[in-house]
């Protein structure tokens, strides 16, 4: 189905716009009582889903440089949250891995936000978060699955 209702369009990008930035917001400021920012926050994320990646990994996955990955890196080193070593396959290369302490932060961060996503949803009934998760991930598969495409200014 093709949208061409402009005022569809256009109140479901304020809608975009004022959740998230909304939600953004709250975000923040939950991670900030751990002593996270939201980069910190999504690359520490990433480390933990694996046992440990490189810093070329981490800037892939979040569309950035690698020298910005290390400043990050730094940071979280000097605060005792992840360490570099050497990787054992390939001595030239360094691994970043999360530390104890740094798993224990990104547990306490994990908790906040899932605790202000379950806030947010509470006032879903049990069938409305069925089909609210369908139409994401709908939404998902319209946003990711198609070859990204130029767009006119008449749709074509």
């Amino acid at each position: 189905m093709k949208i061409s209702d402009e005022e569809t369009i256009t109140r479901l990008q304020m809608l975009f716009q004022s959740i998230f930035k909304k939600i953004g917001a709250d975000v923040a400021e939950q991670l900030s009582k751990t002593g996270l920012t939201k980069p910190q926050f999504m690359i520490m994320q990433f480390i933990g889903q694996r046992e440990h990646c490189r810093v070329t990994d981490i800037a892939n996955i979040m569309e950035v440089k690698p020298s910005a990955i290390t400043l990050m890196i730094d940071r979280l080193v000097s605060a005792g949250w992840v360490n570099r070593r050497e990787d054992p396959s390939d001595r030239r290369a360094v691994v970043i891995e999360l530390t104890d302490e740094g798993k224990d932060i990104l547990a306490e961060a994990k908790q906040k936000c899932d605790r202000l996503t379950a806030d947010y949803l509470a006032c879903f009934s049990r069938e409305e978060l069925d089909l609210l998760i369908r139409l994401y991930e709908k939404l998902e598969q319209s946003v990711y699955g198609r070859e990204r495409k130029d767009v006119n200014d008449d749709g074509t």
